[in-house]
Order: structure tokens, then C-alpha cells, then sequence
């Protein structure tokens, strides 16, 4: 049972994650392509009725399993179809792994490194930036972070019963992990647990962890969804093992080769404001190398190694890395919040980041001058307002509580007051960072749409486009990540169309037409053979186009 000091810090904290998570939780549109089309999945869900088969546009889809899906249907059926409720699944799963953070830093040390663990991952750059962008690596890690729990729950557990029910529970959230995002929810934890007991040599996990028992209960969750797909859809196991597991990590097909430390740069970016405390906290660790240091140490590591060897890296991948990361940083300022004197490394954290923000507040008004849609984003200067005004007071509350050489407590409070403001001053500026949203051009067409007018994109397709419609749409000369579904599901080919077969739909269906398309290729899209065109508007590099009547 909980402790009443327990009950009461989870409640307040919950309260509080709540509240800040919560706020702006639906201010920007959704971000093409990976957020949207995990809104538009469970929305096709809804639509069709079918929940085995993820669909996006009508066409099937095999890349990743449907839990996730699952829930984000459910929230979009009692919410409604804006941003907040596309978005709350996701930031509640991010808040529950705070929580879990701070459980699990309560148990290995103490009820002030727990909450202090839980402020570093809740005001992080990374753990704040998951809770408004919709991304599987998100359940992912909540039920990695599980995994791990309960096993440790098991280890500190002597009762036999109650360690095969923390076994039990570790097992379970393996499996759901699995159906999150396929094979690596059971890859990660049982490379974590394994390196463990070869590092610390606790053999005797191998018997009290009862492997077969575990097995079953991994089947009993993972098997009947893979099995009713292998049986309605004969090429879905080649696929989505071979090709959404084992090539995805060894070969470049979808484009995101990124260079070795790629993972190393984004996890100091994600640790900002706190990134200057990791280096005293992992040295900590590294001098006790203790079986709880190591088993952070691997928990932490291990993600970012393995990751860091796939040929597809994206920044959101190594968030299982985070949990264990503010756990040891929490425990290193728990330390330094109980002394609460003036500590020489929390000061140089201090300073450090005064001079990055200072030198990022100096630097970013000439960044114009970057190539390609860095430079475009920051010439406007508009992205720049929201980040430089809230912040500047923040850094200057630091940059006063480090001249008047403060004790600890109180630079460690003005370190999360500036990364409160951060996270929040990010939800505006993230509107700028988001050139090629439909919700704009959508939302305009929505309210003169009829049931039997048609809509296309043409060379290109936006995820969010059938969601903000909510409705399909047909795609023109674009196949994409849709290319393997719509090879396998031949009514598909009636909506995703070659440009001969779209030219005799525009010239022999009465209803009216919509096109989306580049604004680059307006001069290309106003002179298609047979199918005239006219702009209606445009917004940001999209354009919107409607066939013009026949007389």
C-alpha cells in the first residue's frame, strides 16, 4: 500500500502535470506527415468500423500495431475530432511516465529524488515536446518504463506470490509494449534486464523471473491480433517483420540515414535546461556501480547504443532513454536540495545555460541568413517574439540568483522556472514550424463542400488533409509510404489515381472538383489537357484549385 506522504505527492502531482501539460495541448494544427497520419488511422477506424486493419486514406496499412490506434479512436469518439482531443492520449501517456519516473525514484532512493526526477523529465525540452506530437514512441516508452518498474518492484519484493504478480505485470506490459510499436516493446526491456543480470551476475533472476509463464502471457496479449491479420491479409507477416522490422534497422529505404552521434546531439538538446547536471550525475552513478547504478546506467545506455546503430533514426526514438536519465539526475540534485549550501557544479550548470541562451538571444536574429526552410522560418522573424520576450525574464531571475550566489535549492527552482517558461513559449513558436499544414485550405472548403464533390491532391499528399476533411480523398500520381497497402488492396486504385486515369475523372464527373497541390506547380496544375483549373486560395506552399464549370 501507499504511503499517506505518497497518495498525496501522486496527487499533487498529477494535479500539477495536468495543468501544465494540458495548456496549449491543442494550439498548433497537426504536423505533416507523422502526426497526422496517426490522427487519421484511428479516425478511419471510426469511419469504416474495421479496427483490425489500420487504414490512412482507405488504404491499408501494415507498418505498426493497433493499440495506440485503439486508444486514440476511443478519445476521438468521446472528444470530437479538434487538436486537444487528437493530442490527450498521447500527453496523458507522458504524464503517467512522469509519474512512473517519480515512483521509480521514490523506491530505488528517496521521496525528494523521485519528485526532483520528475520535474527534470516533466521540464525537459524532450519530455515536455512528446506531450503535444502525436508519436508511437510515446506509448513505447511508458510501457518500457513499466517493464522495468515492475521488475524492480520484483526485486525488492521477498514474498513469492507478490513477486510472480510483479513478474506477471512486468510480463503484461511487455506485451502491450509490443502492440504499441511491434517488437522492440519486448526487444528493449529484455535487453536492459538481460545485460543487468550478465553485468551484476544474478543468475537466480533466470528461475524467479519464470520465463515460460511469461511467454504465455506474452503470447496470450500479442498472438490473436497478428494471427487475424496474417489470416486477412496473407503478405502481412513477410512485411511487417522483414520489412517494418529488420530492414527498417539495417537499411536506409526510408530516408533517415542520420550520422552516428545524431542520437547523442538530440538527447542534450531534449535534456535542456538540465542538460549541465548530467555530467555529475552520471559520474555519480559510474563511482557507486552499485546493481541499482548499473541498472539505471544500462537503462539509460543500452536504448541510445542500439538506436544509434539503425540506419533509421528519428529524434523521438531514444525517449526511453529519459525516464532512467532524470532518475539519476534527480537523485544527484536530491542530494544537493538536502545540503542546500552553494555548490560549485550546480552554479557552472547555471552559468553554462545563462550563456546559451544569451548567446542563442544574440545569435538567432542573423540566422536568416541559413540555407533552405531554416533560414525561410527564421527571416520572417516571427518565430523568434514568442521564444525571446517570456524568456528573457526567466533568464534574468537565473542570471540574479546566481550573482547573489543563492544556495542550491534556489537555482535548482530557477533552472525549472526557466524550463517552464521554454516548453511553454515552444507552443508558439511551433506554429511557425509548420509551413505546410491543410488546415487553413480545409476548414474553407469544409463549409461548401457537398456529399458528392470530389477532392485531390495532385503530386503530392497531406496526411492531415483527410483528417480535417474527414473524409478520403483521392491522391494523384503519389504512392509513398501507401504503396505496399495499395499493391495488396486493388479497390484502393479507384482513389489513388495515375494522372491519365485522374485527367478522365475531372472530365466526366458532373459533381464538383477540389485539387490540392503545390504552389510551385500552379503553372503545371491551371493547364492539365481537359481538366481546367483555377485557384481558389493559398496557404503557406499549398494551393488550393477548383474546375471550373462547363459552359
Amino acid at each position: 500500500m501507499l504511503a499517506t506522504d505518497s497518495k498525496r505527492d501522486l496527487l499533487w502531482l498529477s494535479a500539477a502535470l495536468l495543468v501544465f501539460f494540458g495548456l496549449c495541448l491543442g494550439l498548433s494544427p497537426y504536423i505533416n506527415p507523422s502526426e497526422a497520419r496517426l490522427i487519421e488511422i484511428p479516425r478511419q477506424m471510426l469511419a469504416s468500423g474495421d479496427w483490425l486493419t489500420p487504414h490512412v486514406n482507405g488504404v491499408p496499412y501494415f507498418e505498426k500495431p493497433p493499440l495506440f490506434y485503439w486508444v486514440q479512436a476511443s478519445m476521438l469518439h468521446v472528444f470530437g475530432m479538434s487538436e486537444w482531443a487528437g493530442r490527450l492520449a498521447n500527453c496523458l501517456m507522458v504524464i503517467a511516465t512522469v509519474l512512473l519516473t517519480h515512483a521509480t525514484g521514490r523506491m530505488l532512493y528517496s521521496r525528494a529524488a523521485g519528485l526532483l526526477a520528475a520535474l527534470v523529465l516533466s521540464t525537459c525540452l524532450m519530455g515536455y515536446a512528446l506531450s503535444r506530437f502525436v508519436t508511437l514512441d510515446v506509448p513505447l516508452t511508458l510501457m518500457v518504463t513499466f517493464s522495468i518498474f515492475w521488475f524492480i518492484r520484483a526485486l525488492k519484493t521477498f514474498e513469492r506470490t507478490e513477486r510472480r504478480l510483479w513478474y506477471g505485470n512486468m510480463y503484461v506490459a511487455s506485451g502491450l509494449a509490443v502492440m504499441s510499436k511491434g517488437m522492440l516493446g519486448l526487444v528493449l526491456p529484455a535487453l536492459i534486464i538481460g545485460s543487468w543480470v550478465l553485468v551484476c551476475r544474478r543468475w537466480d533472476i533466470l528461475s524467479k523471473a519464470r520465463l515460460g509463464a511469461g511467454l504465455l502471457i506474452l503470447l496470450a496479449i500479442t498472438a490473436p491480433w497478428h494471427v487475424l491479420m496474417a489470416i486477412e491479409h496473407p503478405q502481412f507477416l513477410n512485411y511487417y517483420f522483414v520489412q517494418e522490422h529488420f530492414n527498417r534497422f539495417v537499411s536506409d529505404g526510408h530516408k533517415r540515414t542520420m550520422p552516428w552521434w545524431f542520437f547523442i546531439a538530440v538527447g542534450a538538446a531534449g535534456l535542456l535546461p538540465w542538460l549541465c547536471v548530467l555530467p555529475s550525475s552520471l559520474r555519480r552513478m559510474w563511482e557507486k556501480r552499485n546493481e541499482t547504478a548499473w541498472l539505471l546506467m544500462l537503462w539509460a545506455g543500452l536504448p541510445l547504443l542500439f538506436f544509434s546503430g539503425s540506419h533509421s533514426k528519428l529524434a523521438p526514438y531514444i525517449f526511453p532513454s529519459f525516464p532512467p536519465l532524470a532518475v539519476m539526475m534527480g537523485v544527484y540534485l536530491s542530494q544537493l536540495w538536502k545540503k542546500d549550501n552553494r555548490n560549485l557544479s550546480i552554479t557552472v550548470s547555471g552559468w553554462v545555460l545563462v550563456a546559451v541562451l544569451g548567446s542563442a538571444a544574440f545569435l538567432l536574429p542573423v540566422l536568416d541568413v541559413l540555407p533552405g526552410k531554416a533560414g525561410r522560418i527564421l527571416k520572417s522573424g516571427e518565430t523568434l517574439l514568442p521564444l525571446l520576450l517570456p524568456l528573457a525574464p526567466a533568464t534574468m531571475v537565473l542570471l540574479a540568483t546566481l550573482i547573489m550566489g543563492k544556495t542550491s535549492r534556489s537555482v535548482i527552482a530557477a533552472i525549472a522556472g526557466l524550463g517552464v517558461v521554454l516548453n511553454l513559449c515552444m507552443n508558439f513558436a511551433v506554429l511557425q514550424l509548420n509551413p505546410t499544414s491543410t488546415k487553413p485550405l480545409a476548414e474553407a472548403l469544409s463549409r461548401q463542400l457537398e456529399a458528392n464533390d470530389l477532392v485531390a491532391t495532385y503530386d503530392n499528399y497531406w496526411h492531415d488533409l483527410p483528417v480535417y476533411l474527414n473524409r478520403n480523398v483521392m491522391v494523384v500520381n503519389w504512392l509513398g509510404d501507401l504503396e505496399f497497402g495499395l499493391s495488396h488492396h486493388p479497390p484502393s486504385q479507384q482513389w489513388m489515381l495515375n494522372p491519365d486515369n485522374f485527367l478522365y475523372v475531372c472530365a466526366n464527373n458532373p459533381a464538383s472538383l477540389y485539387v490540392f497541390g503545390n504552389s510551385g506547380d500552379l503553372e503545371k496544375l491551371t493547364s492539365l489537357p481537359n481538366c481546367p483549373l483555377v485557384e481558389l486560395a493559398r496557404s503557406g506552399p499549398i494551393v488550393l484549385l477548383k474546375k471550373v464549370p462547363a459552359d
